[in-house]
């Protein structure tokens, strides 16, 4: 009964399958023809696949094509590594890095990155007081070793007075050497494995923020500039929302232009 299909090609043009059936090897397919059939005939109604095999002179539907160019066009655009489970996506910021610097960057993943990135932020808030602490208590025990005239003035000024914004001054100082100092320390020595691929992936991601940030001298009082540097990103759900939040801005800044 299979004579007339010697030789033929057919293929179930929605899922992209195809079955070649050479003139030598008919009956050794034939039980995966029939099974295929009665799929096709079992979800009639959900996908209307019955009857779907046909010869390979009716050509598969151009949206099966369509897909497979646009897969592909994708593909090219970025790079994927796979691990295991899990998969890293370098796109268009990655343009410019060197092979050695792309192999890096792949090691780490947006999420782990992320992840990361909050928690250097938090390091460096709690730096920021330490610093300012460590400030203000070396000048306030300078100025308490010092004899202090009552009558004398600085500038004009009376002395305590002078002292105190010396001392707070120096506060503002140590937070601001806070971070650089004490919390990149901590958190390079923390992380001492995986440091080279962090700072790639902050280059790209401050490259990517620069790209998709808005643009600040459109701000109003009912219309502020979201995040204009990316630092409250700290997962890719932040992210998004970081993105909407742009978006939504860009459209207040053109309808109340």
């Amino acid at each position: 009964m299979f004579a007339s299909l010697r030789g033929c090609r057919f293929g179930i043009a929605r899922f992209g399958l195809s079955v070649i059936i050479p003139s030598n090897g008919l009956h050794s397919v034939s039980r995966s023809v029939f099974k295929i059939t009665s799929i096709a005939s079992k979800y009639r109604r959900y996908s209307g696949i019955a009857g779907s095999i046909r010869p390979y002179t009716q050509r598969t539907p151009s949206v099966l094509l369509r897909s497979a160019v646009r897969f592909a066009s994708t593909a090219s655009k970025t790079e994927v590594k796979k691990a295991g489970e899990k998969t890293v996506v370098l796109g268009s910021s990655a343009i410019g890095l060197s092979p050695k610097e792309k192999e890096l960057a792949m090691k780490l993943g947006w999420e782990e990155f992320l992840t990361l990135r909050k928690k250097q932020r938090r390091i460096s808030i709690v730096s920021s007081v330490i610093g300012t602490l460590i400030a203000m208590g070396i000048a306030w025990v300078w100025v308490a070793s010092k004899e202090i005239d009552p009558t004398e003035t600085i500038f004009g000024l009376d002395a305590f007075t002078v002292y105190i914004g010396g001392i707070m001054c120096v506060g503002v100082i140590g937070y601001l050497l806070g971070p650089p100092l004490i919390g990149d320390t901590v958190f390079n020595l923390t992380h001492r494995g995986i440091m080279s691929s962090y700072r790639i992936k902050q280059k790209m991601f401050l490259k990517h923020v620069r790209k998709m940030r808005v643009d600040a001298s459109r701000q109003s009082m009912n219309n502020p500039v979201p995040d204009y540097y990316g630092e409250k990103i700290g997962s890719l759900n932040d992210y998004r929302q970081w993105l909407r939040d742009c978006n939504e801005y860009r459209r207040k800044a053109k309808e109340f232009l």
